[in-house]
């Protein structure tokens, strides 16, 4: 987590994926500091190398998202492989062209354990936000590094 990348990156609510909020501040604070460049089409790559989907459509429309990368649960990350190129360029399963997260259970946190209404009615009704329940760890290149607010 840090706290110098609030308003620049974050969890969605549910923990299951990510969003640029700020891509001018990303590339001018996140990538010199977490990936020693600054262009964003490179990271871009990189995340589609090691498997990130992009949610094209609903709430959570340009975040990204991995089955092994989840708030708080950064024992996943080990099962994560850089892609080959011909795995890159498969196109995304009918199902995950706009993943269902928020009917899914919160990942990580105190809200792990309460059912997905509970959930539901804790992080709408009271106004909690994602980095409000953000803790996350960004893994590039078999490293960890604290990088969403």
């Amino acid at each position: 987590q840090d706290p110098e990348l609030s308003g620049v990156i974050e969890w969605m609510p549910h923990g299951r994926s990510w969003r640029i909020i700020d891509r001018d501040e990303f590339r001018a604070r996140a990538l010199p500091t977490y990936f020693q460049h600054s262009n964003m089409a490179s990271f871009i790559r990189l995340v589609n190398a090691w498997g990130f989907r992009r949610v094209q459509s609903g709430v959570d429309y340009d975040s990204y998202y991995h089955e092994c990368f989840l708030r708080g649960m950064p024992h996943l990350h080990i099962q994560m492989r850089r892609l080959l190129p011909d795995e890159r360029k498969a196109p995304p399963e009918p199902y995950n062209d706009c993943p269902r997260f928020h009917d899914m259970p919160l990942c990580g946190g105190e809200f792990s354990g309460m059912s997905s209404s509970e959930q539901s009615v804790i992080t709408h009704h009271h106004g909690l936000s994602s980095t409000t329940l953000a803790s996350n760890t960004h893994h590039s290149s078999g490293s960890s590094r604290e990088v969403v607010a």
